[in-house]
């Protein structure tokens, strides 16, 4: 990955992080790795944990940042979500898995969409 994908992916995890946290999310990881990937932001939504991934674009020319969410990522995601409910033992709570995508422009102020409840755990994971 090119050092200004890494610069581009990480404005757009700060401004989704500011943006969940307005938004009553509390944050409590970012950028939290496991043996099975890394989970972009870690958060708490009213009763539930919400695992978070952000994906930044400055333009759909490759697709959307939803198309990016693939089933591998959601596979990764979901190995890593389980191994963090263990290890803090967070079993009892509610969790999902949304995703946030930042769109930047020219305007310096990009266009933020959470899609809450993004995919769900099979019944193989459970």
């Amino acid at each position: 990955m090119s050092r200004y994908c890494k610069q581009l992916g990480g404005k757009g995890e700060m401004y989704a992080e500011s943006f969940l946290s307005q938004n009553g999310y509390r944050i409590l990881e970012r950028n939290y790795h496991t043996p099975f990937g890394e989970l972009d932001i870690i958060a708490i939504d009213g009763d539930s944990i919400v695992f978070i991934e952000v994906k930044t674009r400055t333009s759909e020319r490759y697709g959307t940042a939803l198309q990016a969410i693939t089933f591998a990522k959601m596979n990764h995601m979901i190995k890593s979500a389980l191994f963090f409910i263990g290890k803090y033992r967070y079993d009892g709570m509610n969790y999902r898995f949304d995703v946030v995508t930042v769109t930047a422009n020219k305007s310096n102020k990009p266009d933020i969409r959470v899609i809450k409840n993004a995919f769900q755990i099979n019944q193989e994971y459970s």
